[in-house]
């Protein structure tokens, strides 16, 4: 996960909690000032590297794909979708997250609506984060008489089961767009790239945030699991 230690941002599937920006230097390889929307992730950055050295991987062997092309500027994009997952164990109580962007729209979905969402290092209390994570106590503090910080309250620990966003747009992701007709078929095919890649990854969903499934991922027993 990326993004800053601020309510909504790391350990959530926002995009202000997934999304970083990637840099690269290499005179006479990568263009200077080039500028790309390209979807990339941490997966591909392997391949890339090993095509870079000249030993490109074959195809199928690994899970990302080189995207030298963008890197050299010959071409514009790589991804067609980007995918986010988060198991809230041991962070916090089971809250598993799914989530896939085109780059211009993203889907979240929460496989445990009904819980309450924590996450015990930017809410918790004592020692260095008493001192460095206070924001999350002013926003409590002022809730009970500002409606906009109790609406934040509310949005980071009680979210419906699907979320959907036009990031272009809307980059801090605060409009769910889930229940608006005019978006239902952009997000019915979201959803069921969201199905495709779970299954593809051996996804079972909210079976692997639970204390057995992290015990047994600890001592590498694990029999299912996403891969990123």
């Amino acid at each position: 996960m990326q993004g800053a230690q601020f309510p909504g941002c790391k350990w959530t599937n926002w995009d202000t909690g997934l999304h970083t920006a990637l840099v690269a230097r290499w005179p006479g390889v990568v263009p200077a000032g080039k500028r790309t929307d390209a979807i990339v992730q941490y997966v591909d950055v392997l391949p890339t590297l090993l095509e870079l050295a000249g030993s490109p991987a074959s195809e199928g062997e690994l899970d990302g794909t080189s995207f030298l092309r963008v890197l050299k500027g010959e071409a514009d994009t790589h991804r067609t979708f980007a995918y986010g997952v988060h198991n809230n164990i041991p962070e916090g109580p089971p809250y598993p997250i799914r989530t896939v962007t085109d780059g211009a729209f993203r889907y979240i979905r929460n496989l445990a609506p009904d819980e309450l969402y924590i996450e015990k290092h930017m809410m918790g209390s004592g020692g260095l984060v008493a001192m460095e994570r206070k924001y999350w106590f002013t926003w409590v503090l002022d809730a009970w008489k500002n409606e906009r910080t109790y609406n934040l309250v509310k949005r980071y620990q009680s979210r419906p089961a699907e979320q959907f966003y036009h990031t272009e747009k809307d980059p801090f992701e605060m409009q769910n767009l889930a229940d608006h007709p005019a978006y239902a078929g952009r997000m019915e095919r979201l959803s069921a790239e969201l199905d495709r890649w779970m299954q593809s990854q051996g996804d079972p969903g909210a079976t692997v945030d639970t204390l057995d499934a992290f015990q047994a991922a600890k001592k590498g027993n694990a029999p299912f699991g996403p891969k990123l």
